[in-house]
Order: structure tokens, then sequence, then C-alpha cells
């Protein structure tokens, strides 16, 4: 999933470690005047931006089509994280704020992505598998013993979708606010959580079932 930031932190590296004047007398680790030129000079703020802009694009170009949930690497197919979500709608909002994208942008792609988890993602007892298909929803088993759900990996889902308030207004605030409170109700915490264990398999807490 963090791929398309090895750019920027070879980058921050690399800028840490350049020198236009040289390390002075020859000698262990010394470098020639001018080393490192061949990388642009940027302002740490200038950094910090490219930091949001490339963790935020590989969220919104790599969100699978369907269902706009995000995938686990950019080389998973159908696979989408539910966790992984949670941080991709934060990123959306960042985005909105540092205007990558518009408001209206940003509220499309939530939208489309609660209804998804609200109507067609698998849930059990209103909790969400680790990994699901990004298309049809149904559960793709993280491991033999981890095919249901995942509280840890929907605790940050859930936090994810009740941030987006900030950026929604009228309507369409009213429409995400009635998705997340469906969500975070429909999951029942205790009761899953009985196992003792973050992750139970879907045998050990019922049949799956629709969240909504």
């Amino acid at each position: 999933m963090f791929k398309p930031l090895l750019w920027v932190l070879l980058t921050l590296g690399s800028l840490s470690s350049c020198s236009g004047k040289g390390d002075g007398a020859p000698g262990p680790g010394a470098r020639p005047a001018g080393y490192c030129r061949q990388i642009p000079r940027i302002s740490r703020d200038e950094l910090l931006t490219k930091v949001q802009q490339q963790t935020f694009k590989y969220f919104w170009d790599f969100g699978h089509p369907a269902s706009g949930l995000s995938r686990e690497r950019n080389t998973s197919g159908d696979i989408v994280t539910s966790g992984g979500t949670g941080f991709g709608v934060m990123a959306i909002i960042v985005a909105v704020h540092r205007q990558f994208i518009t408001r209206a942008e940003g509220l499309a792609r939530l939208k489309k992505m609660t209804t998804f988890l609200r109507t067609k993602a698998v849930s059990y007892h209103g909790a969400y598998p680790h990994w699901l298909n990004g298309a049809s929803g149904a559960t793709i088993p993280f491991s033999a013993n981890d095919d249901g759900a995942d509280l840890v990996e929907t605790s940050y889902l859930i936090q994810g979708c009740f941030a987006p308030a900030s950026i929604s207004t009228g309507r369409g605030r009213t429409k995400l606010s009635s998705g997340k409170t469906s969500m975070r109700s429909g999951a029942t915490w205790n009761g899953i959580s009985s196992a003792r264990t973050e992750k139970t398999n879907s045998t050990g807490i019922g049949a799956p079932a629709k969240a909504g």
C-alpha cells in the first residue's frame, strides 16, 4: 500500500545528504562540491505537500472502480481492505482541504464508498472482514482462520467514515451522516469481542450478513 511513497522518502533522504559546498578535505565520507545537485532542492513545505499529494494519489488512483474502496496494493486487483479504506477516506478529506480535488469530487467518491459498504459489502454482525472483493463485496480470507470479522480493521474504517463531516454540508452531510451512523450501530462490538480476539472466523460468530 505504501509503495507510492517510496519516491518521496528517497527524495527526503537524498536531500538531507546533499551538499552544494562539498565536505572539505578528502577523507572517509567526503563528497565533492556539487554532489547531488541533479536533485532539485525544495522547501520543507513543498516536501510535505508532495508527501500529502502522493499519499492521496494512491488512494484516489488505485481505488477500486466499482466500489471506490482502497486496494491492498496497487497490484491487488479486486482485493480491497477495510482498514485501508478508512485511511483512504482521511486522505480524500485532506485532498479537499488542500484543493487537490474539488469538494464535489471528494463527496462523490465518499458516497460511492459508503453506499457500497452499506448495501453490498458482506459483514459479520456489522463488522467487516480484513479483505473484501471490491466488485462483489464478498469476503476474501486473510488467512485460514481469519475469514470473518476483523474488529481492528473495522475500527479504522468506522473512524475514517466519521471524518467527512468536515467537508460535507446540507443534504450531502445528512446522507453521509445517516450512512456512517448505521454502519457504526450495526457492528455488535461487545458480542464479537466476547471471543477475546480482534479477529474471528465466520464460523465463530455466525453466518455473514450484508451491512445496513
